[in-house]
This record gives C-alpha cells, sequence and structure tokens, in this order.
C-alpha cells in the first residue's frame, strides 16, 4: 500500500512540474423573440493540454429555458477532447469533440455527441478569452444538427 501511495505521489508531482492545467467557464445567452424562447447556461470547465494542439477536459453545463411562461432547468456532463487545428496571428482555431450526457430537472435524461468550433485569444500569459459558435451533432433523439446560430458562448480561461 505504501508503495502504491508512494508511486501516486510521484506521478502527480511529475504531471504538475510542467502543469499545462486550465479552469475557466463560459456564458451562453440566446433569445427567439417569434417563438418568445429564451436560454442561459454557465458552465464551468476544468481541462490539461497534453501538447500545443490537444487537450482533454470536462465541463458541467447548467441550463435554463423559457418559453412563453414555461421554463425547464438542466444539468449536463461533458467531457471533450480538443483539438487545435489552425492559428492566425494569436487566435487559435479549435474543434471540442464531445459527448453530452443531460438530465433535466423533469423528465428522463439524454445525451448527444457533436463537434463544437470554437476561438481562443490569450489575453496574457495565464489568461485567455474563449468562444464557441455552432454544433454538428446527434442526438439521443436521432435529432442530426447542424448549426451555425445566434447562441454564441464566451468565457475566459486561466491556464496554471
Amino acid at each position: 500500500m505504501k508503495k502504491l501511495i508512494i508511486t501516486l505521489i510521484t506521478l502527480c508531482i511529475a504531471l504538475s512540474a510542467n502543469a499545462q492545467f486550465y479552469v475557466g467557464g463560459g456564458l451562453r445567452f440566446s433569445s427567439n423573440a417569434e417563438n418568445d424562447l429564451t436560454t442561459f447556461s454557465f458552465t464551468p470547465e476544468l481541462g490539461y493540454n497534453l501538447s500545443d494542439s490537444f487537450a482533454v477536459g470536462s465541463a458541467f453545463v447548467f441550463s435554463s429555458r423559457s418559453v412563453d411562461s414555461y421554463s425547464t432547468g438542466t444539468v449536463s456532463f461533458k467531457p471533450y477532447a480538443r483539438y487545435t487545428f489552425a492559428e492566425l496571428g494569436i487566435v487559435r482555431f479549435f474543434v471540442d469533440g464531445a459527448v453530452t450526457l443531460t438530465k433535466p430537472k423533469n423528465g428522463d435524461g439524454s445525451w448527444e455527441i457533436g463537434a463544437y468550433p470554437g476561438i481562443a485569444i490569450p489575453v496574457n500569459e495565464r489568461l485567455s478569452f474563449v468562444a464557441h459558435i455552432g454544433q454538428l451533432s446527434y442526438n439521443s433523439s436521432s435529432v442530426f444538427t447542424l448549426a451555425v446560430d445566434n447562441s454564441v458562448s464566451a468565457g475566459l480561461f486561466f491556464h496554471f
């Protein structure tokens, strides 16, 4: 047992010596006056940069959606792999491949698998601005979605 604990501690120290962890979150708001639909979500996130172009992480998505006078909330868990495919100056273009598991306040859970494009712009050495727009996804309701819409998520990330 001692050897296992010492091995785990040594592994943690080795991984954190050149740590590339990041923590942050985003906000998303969308509104459609035609359908009287409003959606708001908050997404805290934690990840690890494996290289300059590949990262893994997970996010929790807390959402609220209201249509007319009815409103509902959901909680989602969203593990992802992020691939940065291009850089233009300081702007990094990436796509997140993710599986989203969602549980509404009332009702059955659902899942979605998809690709979510985004950009990252460093503010300084430790802070970056990240935004997502659009998606290409398939969900448990057998719905295929290709969307670039008015619901942009934006957030800040702190890099350790």
